[in-house]
């Protein structure tokens, strides 16, 4: 369970950092296109 516990939460992260990387990017496409 611990190494499954692992490797949901590096899902997780994973999921947020992409999540992030979107707004990050549809704000700057926003900005850019002004």
């Amino acid at each position: 369970p611990q190494i499954f516990k692992e490797e949901f939460s590096k899902k997780v992260i994973l999921q947020k950092i992409i999540a992030i990387l979107l707004i990050g990017v549809g704000l700057i496409t926003l900005f850019a296109f002004k």
